[in-house]
């Protein structure tokens, strides 16, 4: 829902002449209560629909979203309830705002044929990383695990592969903690061969940055703590015990394993196929990088049989700022 401030409303016979006619203007209180009131016969309650269900509480299930918390998606608990109940015959679904994937991925679990576009950098790498992930063998992540922990990270730093800082992102991290990290991107692509591990790890460092920062996400802004050096308010903030490089990132790595290990348990132990990594969803999942008011136009008439998506809010929240860290990597 978008909120404003004022709404003016006006009778169209004086909408012509403006500055001779008053207009009323009319609280944004008083213009929901009169959108309620004209469709409070349609309205009914449904209590399935509670917060743990519909934001992003409902993916503390789903494996793949723990690791990285998108804040501002709903969950796929929700698209599987929505589309059982309100079209349980697979067709195709489009999200226009996909965001980090809950609607395609929830659909496409039910045998969707999904269509996703995103603008955001954030997503659209989210999107890929679950993507290739799931033609990832659980046991060839263990092993890398293994490997890389005999790894000194920043004796492979390369300038090449250094964070190109903004001012909201400058300092952020500890310098010896950042050349850890620089030195891992760098290790990931001199050294990883397979594409779809090489991207896994690369993801596994994305979803670290805050933990191993100074900041913290704090609604639309990054919240930095006392020990950046930055200059602080009233009431300085300190952000508990910040994780180093290679605690975040073997931490990150064990828990992507784990999930994909018991993963591949249940599959092997509730289905009498097990149904290869690279078959675990039914239809490929496509997505479009770019804005969906230039994407959209381009799609074939009748083409959707479901949208499910939920919109950014207009002029009002930006994810930029949110994401600053994740951004720049």
């Amino acid at each position: 829902m978008i909120r404003t401030q004022k709404s003016l409303w006006m009778n169209e016979a004086t909408s012509a002449s403006l500055s001779d006619q008053p207009v009323q203007i009319i609280s944004s209180t008083a213009s929901r209560k009169a959108l309620y009131e004209k469709f409070q016969a349609r309205i009914s309650m449904n209590p399935v629909l509670d917060r743990t269900l519909v934001s992003f509480q409902g993916n503390k299930h789903s494996p793949f979203s723990s690791w990285f918390k998108y804040r501002e998606g709903f969950s796929e608990t929700l698209v599987s309830y929505l589309l059982k109940q309100l079209k349980p015959e697979p067709g195709i679904l489009l999200d226009p705002f996909s965001g980090a994937g809950s609607a395609l991925f929830g659909a496409s679990a039910l045998g969707w044929q999904t269509k996703g576009v995103e603008v955001l950098p954030v997503g659209i790498h989210a999107t890929k990383a679950r993507i290739g992930t799931s033609r990832i063998n659980a046991r060839v992540v263990h092993d890398i695990i293994a490997q890389l922990k005999q790894v000194d990270f920043s004796a492979h730093f390369d300038e090449k592969y250094a964070l190109s800082h903004i001012a909201i992102t400058r300092g952020a991290f500890p310098l010896e903690e950042e050349k850890q990290l620089v030195g891992y991107r760098a290790y990931c692509h001199c050294h990883i061969d397979n594409a779809d591990m090489r991207v896994l790890l690369l993801y596994a460092a994305f979803c670290i940055l805050e933990e191993m920062s100074y900041t913290r996400k704090d609604g639309q802004y990054l919240r930095w703590d006392a020990r950046s050096g930055r200059s602080q308010g009233k009431r300085p903030f300190n952000k508990g015990r910040i994780l180093t490089f290679r605690e975040a990132i073997f931490q990150k790595l064990e828990q992507i394993a784990a999930s994909l290990s018991v993963e591949t348990m249940q599959q092997e132990l509730f289905q009498t196929d097990a149904v290869p990594p690279s078959e675990r969803f039914l239809h490929e999942i496509e997505l479009s990088e770019g804005s969906c008011l230039e994407i959209l136009p381009l799609k074939e008439p009748d083409s959707i049989d479901f949208v499910m998506t939920s919109p950014p809010y207009a002029n009002r929240y930006d994810y930029t700022r949110t994401y600053a860290l994740e951004l720049v990597y």
